[in-house]
């Protein structure tokens, strides 16, 4: 082999070595038969070794690699080199580069798997790559490995959407919740019954997470002197003891107690009586509930109400009752409840 002489650094090789070397690459290319035509094919034109004088391999074909990598050295001669190696494929792929400059993005850089792309190695903080808005293609969604590295990803895609929409996150910590997760918020109101006969009127299928039930009447009399009972009640039943309540008129000396429901008190059984009873949930570890009422028969009297309630389960039901044997004859009930 020639003499090999370093100027700046770059090795310089004798051209008539060079030219050895091309006489034994020319087999490498189908369409050459000389040496001359092998250095043709690759860009050497003269023969002379001056085709690697700059540096570079001129090539108009493809270039086999075989199992071999890549290896750059850098710009400064010493134990540190780049490898390009390729895991062996299972089948012809491809990979192009884009018509633009820039960096190679590598997995360590980011840390989602956008359409596909799988980080497994090296999922870190995304904000050392988007610095700006990204907008991501139709049809593309963003996929979360999650701490776990198996075949259950979640994820995060748009809706077709027909005008710009903005989501903002708020600036608090938590955890996201599916529409299947909360509860509409809203007032339920129960089909009315009418009290024009009968001794008791249920209304049941109220949902847990209930926290607050509202019992109305309207225009509501009783055959006899008894008061209106309005009683709570859990998947064992309605309870019809362990409550602790009071009624009275306003500003008046009579007044009613009971220990078998949220008791109103009627006064004259003649008048058809509107009222309201709120019932509300005071403690959810000992299922406590907290009633009030207020009711007026069209008149100037004004009766009002409390009590309280501990069930032995959660409550899922409401009965409108009376204090003891009458029936009822005119008017409607119904209640209201939300969570």
């Amino acid at each position: 082999m020639a003499d090999t002489t370093f100027v700046n650094g770059i090795t310089t090789i004798d051209a008539a070595w060079l030219n050895d070397i091309n006489d034994m690459f020319y087999t490498l290319f189908a369409s050459a038969t000389t040496a001359a035509q092998a250095r043709a094919a690759i860009g050497a034109g003269t023969g002379n070794g001056d085709f690697l004088a700059d540096g570079t391999v001129p090539m108009t074909g493809s270039l086999s690699m075989g199992a071999n990598p890549i290896i750059f050295e850098g710009s400064t001669a010493d134990g540190f080199e780049t490898t390009v190696n390729v895991v062996d494929p299972t089948a012809d792929r491809t990979i192009n580069y884009p018509n633009a400059s820039g960096t190679l993005l590598l997995d360590g850089d980011i840390g989602v798997t956008v359409q596909g792309y799988d980080a497994d190695t090296a999922k870190t903080d995304i904000s050392n790559v988007w610095t700006a808005n990204q907008t991501l293609g139709a049809g593309i969604s963003l996929v979360f490995e999650g701490t776990t590295d198996d075949t259950n990803e979640g994820t995060l895609s748009s809706a077709d959407v027909t005008a710009d929409r903005t989501w903002t996150l708020p600036d608090k910590s938590g955890t996201v919740a599916m529409t299947s997760d909360i509860t509409s918020g809203g007032i339920t109101v129960a089909t009315v019954q009418a009290t024009t006969s009968g001794t008791a009127f249920d209304f049941t299928g109220i949902p847990a997470g209930t926290k607050r039930v509202v019992v109305m009447g309207s225009g509501v009399s009783l055959s006899g002197s008894d008061s209106f009972l309005v009683q709570i009640g859990d998947s064992g039943g309605i309870e019809t003891s362990g409550y602790v309540s009071s009624t009275g008129i306003n500003g008046g000396a009579a007044t009613l107690t009971s220990t078998s429901g949220f008791v109103i008190y009627t006064i004259t059984n003649a008048s058809a009586w509107i009222w309201k009873m709120t019932i509300d949930l005071f403690e959810s570890s000992s299922n406590t509930w907290i009633a009030d009422v207020s009711s007026h028969d069209g008149s100037a009297r004004i009766v009002t109400g409390t009590g309280s309630k501990s069930l032995s389960a959660t409550l899922d039901r409401v009965r409108v009752t009376r204090t003891g044997t009458d029936t009822f004859d005119a008017g409607s009930v119904t209640i209201a409840y939300e969570s």
